[in-house]
């Protein structure tokens, strides 16, 4: 054996890709280790095969016999010298993909094809793999729940998902013309640049904040923003991730729920102060402890019930109709002695809660003295909106009961109508001790 035959055989031997050599017949004339390895036949079976029938897919092999064809009558063919990808079939019946390139030698006046391919399968995994990552990573950015952004080392946008412009109202193309800044609330500017300084010079890793950004309707959003570097192999960075969560409602929430703490404080001071002035001027004018304490405990469920029906309403404006209603519900057995009539009007908590009171106490004067305490009295309740909607009048009318003369005293009861109704409402209260019954009418603005 010469030593360039050694040589040769040593390549073959070491090589990594098949190396196959056949003459113009198409039999295999040298099969090394790594197409045995590939193909899975042994160097011994394959030799003197006729290689179309060991590695092409049989719809292929005519082809690739008119190709040698082609090839021994016009001397070149459409594969010679250059790299092309097939379909090749192994020992096992298993089809996969090869890079073919295939050189043409003369020995002795006849020519030798000499095939190098090199097993595809791999490769191809990997790229389809790359592929389905790649597009699966797309369609998570492009409909994410959260806005994402790119954006190079001036903070100028390279790229941006749906839900981000969702967020701020532009469209991708028009964000692509903008840095953050440019979009971002002058009063959270400083903060955000500050952070995204030091994230590109390398001395903050990823961070966190609140901030707000001018919609292209001028219209504020609240966000939460994270941010994030990209960096290369040599930690010099490259480019910025930003997520971006709208947090709006939640703001939003967060200020009706201060809100709500802040009314609820003042309603329970004013219900405080209220409680107390019923408690102080029932004991001024019944000094009897047991008639003190029956007349507060009324007056107290009075103002329970308007509160029940405030609650159901969310402490929003309440039908006028609901609370006459509510008050009266305690004395239903004179509900027949009642006539109340009125349109639907809407009434501000504090209004209720006087309305609620004043019921309260004429319900009780009309028992003890007025219309009720006798047989045959009635009471017409009645309420209207005049002066184009801007004012309501109620009416308090009793009928058929004893002479009525005024009080000696001013009680609470008296106060409550004559001062406290008008005062919380901004409206005026009249009460005539008619001979043929107790009126009072209350006028306040809507």
């Amino acid at each position: 054996m010469t030593e360039d035959w050694a040589q040769h055989r040593a390549i073959l031997e070491a090589a990594l890709d098949s190396i196959i050599a056949a003459d113009h017949e198409s039999r295999v004339i040298e099969w090394n280790p790594a197409a045995e390895r590939t193909f899975g036949y042994p160097r011994s079976t394959a030799m003197g095969r006729d290689l179309a029938e060991l590695i092409i897919p049989p719809e292929l092999r005519e082809a690739h016999r008119d190709g040698m064809e082609h090839f021994l009558a016009a001397g070149e063919g459409p594969v010679l010298g250059r790299r092309i990808e097939v379909e090749a079939i192994n020992s096992a019946g298993r089809r996969f993909p090869v890079e073919l390139a295939i050189e043409v030698i003369q020995v002795e006046g006849n020519p030798r094809f000499v095939a190098y391919l090199r097993d595809l399968t791999e490769r191809k995994s990997a790229e389809a793999a790359l592929l389905e990552s790649e597009q699966r990573l797309a369609a998570t950015y492009q409909h994410a729940f959260v806005g994402i952004s790119e954006v190079d080392l001036t903070g100028r946008f390279l790229r941006v998902n749906e839900e981000f412009c969702k967020i701020t109202g532009y469209t991708s193309e028009e964000l692509l013309n903008f840095t953050f800044s440019d979009i971002t609330h002058p009063d959270d500017l400083a903060a955000d640049l500050e952070n995204f300084r030091q994230q590109v010079k390398g001395t903050l890793g990823n961070y966190t904040l609140e901030k707000r950004y001018i919609r292209k309707d001028k219209q504020e959003v609240s966000a939460e923003l994270s941010g994030s570097i990209v960096r290369d192999s040599a930690d010099r960075p490259l480019y910025a991730v930003r997520v971006v969560r709208d947090i709006s409602d939640r703001i939003r929430a967060e200020r009706h729920q201060a809100l709500l703490v802040h009314e609820l404080n003042h309603r329970v001071k004013n219900t405080l102060t209220t409680v107390h002035s019923i408690v102080a001027q029932t004991l001024r004018t019944y000094p009897d402890p047991s008639r003190a304490t029956q007349v507060i405990g009324e007056r107290l469920m009075a103002l329970s019930r308007v509160h029940d029906v405030l609650t159901r309403r969310n402490w929003e404006s309440v039908v006028l109709s609901d609370i006459v209603a509510e008050a009266l519900e305690p004395y239903a057995d004179f509900s027949e002695r009642f006539a109340v009539s009125g349109p639907e009007v809407s009434l501000a908590p504090r209004a209720c809660l006087s309305f609620a009171m004043a019921i309260q106490e004429l319900t009780t004067n009309a028992i003890k003295y007025g219309a009720l305490s006798v047989p045959g009295g009635q009471v017409a309740v009645t309420w209207d909106v005049e002066r184009s909607g801007s004012m309501l009048r109620f009416a308090w009318q009793e009928s058929g009961g004893p002479s009525v003369t005024p009080p000696i005293r001013r009680g609470f009861g008296t106060r409550l109508l004559e001062g406290g109704l008008a005062r919380d409402m901004n409206g005026s209260a009249i009460l005539a001790f008619a001979s043929d019954g107790l009126r009072c009418t209350f006028e306040v603005p809507l």
